[in-house]
């Protein structure tokens, strides 16, 4: 079939003309931060993202706001990480109740007491709008300079990030497997590495789990990418390596959906990334995650001492750890649902 020439100019010129507008709202800071991190070995693969975090909260029919009533959302914003920079701090639909930073792990928090609001309102929806440059972010840490960097590890940070913890358990049974598991071998890197490749072998992904922890996982040998987080980081601290998780989410047009992963602090690196549900996860993450938060039982201010895991996502004032949003709502029946909408996922390369 002959190609009209009219036509084929035509289809040309649009063509040219989308892929103008789609460089052209790329903003200069994406470009100055892509600039930054070219010559950087660590750094590949730079992606432009925007996107919104949607929370809608919606009254069930008949429902009614009591005096004793109480509806509390807490969401954690996307912030800089070692696999992302923001490039336009996060914009709110709805003007927080507070924002607050949590000092144990450094969540920037916002805060939204919504009961005067559904007084009124049979619906509220939250939509943050945040866009940042991602990265493939991949180490390779020299093992001897780990060793010879170990005692600069400030005691606070190794004392608080190697503790048993809610959801992150060190039982005997656990030690035992760990001692014969890492006998012989003293490096940090290579402990960590041998207990990476330890989870991708006895462990099997199911969604969802029947139970959340490391514990369960250990006992199972199955989960989804929390259960294989959970055991690798309580193997990690049992060895005296500090690690913690991180939470957030696939953000490009064919995966929004949630995701979870660890890091570990390897001197004079710093934390580095271990997805132990991917192959060659070890010390890499890629440029189609983003990082909403870090850590597990987060402190939240405004936590009601009625909250606990039976009728909330809060208990004894924190909270398991936090992707979208952490809900506490007492006395009122609600439907509350979280989407995730790319508005654009660029490469900039």
């Amino acid at each position: 079939m002959k190609m009209n020439p009219t036509k084929y100019f035509l289809a040309f010129t649009i063509l040219i003309f989308t892929y103008s507008c789609a460089s052209f709202n790329i903003p200069e800071k994406a470009k100055e931060i892509e600039a930054e991190y070219s010559d950087n070995p660590y750094y590949s693969n730079p992606r432009f993202v925007k996107g919104e975090l949607i929370t809608e909260i919606k009254k069930k029919q008949g429902a009614v706001v009591r005096d004793s009533s109480e509806v509390l959302i807490w969401s954690s914003n996307i912030k800089d990480a070692y696999n992302q920079r923001v490039v336009d701090p996060v914009a709110y639909s709805l003007k927080p109740t507070e924002v607050f930073v949590e000092k144990e792990n450094g969540n920037e928090i916002a805060f939204w007491n919504l009961k005067n609001t559904l007084k009124h309102k049979d619906s509220v929806k939250i939509v943050r709008t945040f866009s940042a440059v991602t990265f493939d972010y991949s180490v390779k840490p020299d093992s001897y300079l780990v060793a010879q960097n170990w005692s600069s590890i400030p005691a606070d940070l190794m004392k608080f990030y190697t503790k048993e913890e809610p959801f992150l358990e060190q039982t005997p049974v656990m030690r035992e497997t760990l001692k014969r598991l890492l006998l012989g071998v003293s490096n940090p890197v290579a402990k960590a590495r041998k207990i990476f490749l330890w989870v991708r072998k006895v462990m099997k992904y199911v969604y969802p789990p029947k139970q959340r922890g490391a514990e369960t996982a250990f006992k199972t040998k199955e989960g989804d990418c929390g259960s294989y987080t959970a055991l690798f980081i309580s193997m990690c601290r049992i060895a005296g390596i500090p690690a913690r998780q991180k939470s957030g989410f696939h953000f490009t047009p064919e995966n929004k959906g949630s995701h979870v992963w660890s890091e570990i602090y390897l001197p004079p690196y710093g934390w580095t990334p271990v997805d132990a549900t991917r192959k060659d996860g070890f010390c890499t993450i890629h440029n189609d995650v983003i990082s909403a938060s870090t850590g597990m039982n987060i402190p939240l201010k405004h936590a009601p001492a009625w909250a606990n895991y039976s009728n909330s996502e809060v208990e004894n004032g924190r909270t398991d750890f936090m992707q979208m949003c952490t809900v506490a709502v007492k006395g009122i029946d609600l439907e509350i649902n979280v989407t995730r909408n790319v508005v654009t996922s660029e490469p900039l390369e």
